[in-house]
């Protein structure tokens, strides 16, 4: 038998997800460096790096740099998919809670073998207005709405994954941009 669509729950899971690419976004930028690389395998390797460092884990082994130039470099989004949850398997002392964890594995993972899509690339299309070789700010309503809305709506460790995540990647990030 197929469950009915529930497009409630469908909504509810749509704006989650959105909500933490923002608030780990907004959360890895500083006052010294608001800038954040718009190519979108660069975001997906710094989320993932920055996830795995967060949890204790060997974070930086695979990066989008490192992996173009591998005979691996065709699969990359399901590289890093293995490498994301490998990591939290062997560290399950950190816990991430359910919420981050699930939407960390589905943002994340590649639909199949062949598709170079993830879900987290289209999330980032809506929050980065461009793509590519090139570097964005988040606009100062971006910034508020996260910091005044969105993490204080969020369990404490929720917000305290997301933020620690998001501190975690700047420096994925400054190596991206460099």
């Amino acid at each position: 038998m197929v469950k009915p669509f529930n497009k409630e729950k469908y909504k509810e899971e749509y704006n989650y997800k959105k909500h933490f690419l923002e608030a780990v976004l907004v959360s890895s930028i500083s006052d010294e460096n608001s800038w954040i690389p718009t190519k979108k395998e660069y975001i997906l390797s710094e989320l993932i790096n920055g996830t795995i460092d967060y949890i204790g884990g060997q974070a930086g082994k695979i990066t989008y740099n490192n992996s173009r130039f591998t005979d691996d470099s065709d699969i990359f989004e399901l590289n890093m998919h293995k490498y994301l949850m490998k990591n939290i398997r062997s560290h399950k002392n950190m816990e991430l809670g359910l919420n981050i964890e699930k939407v960390l594995k589905n943002l994340c993972s590649s639909n199949s073998v062949t598709e170079h899509d993830v879900e987290l690339y289209d999330f980032f299309r809506e929050i980065c207005p461009v793509q590519g070789p090139s570097i964005f700010s988040p606009s100062y309503e971006t910034v508020l709405r996260v910091r005044k809305e969105i993490l204080p709506s969020l369990s404490l460790q929720e917000r305290a994954n997301i933020q620690g995540i998001g501190y975690k990647m700047r420096q994925f990030m400054d190596q991206d941009m460099a």
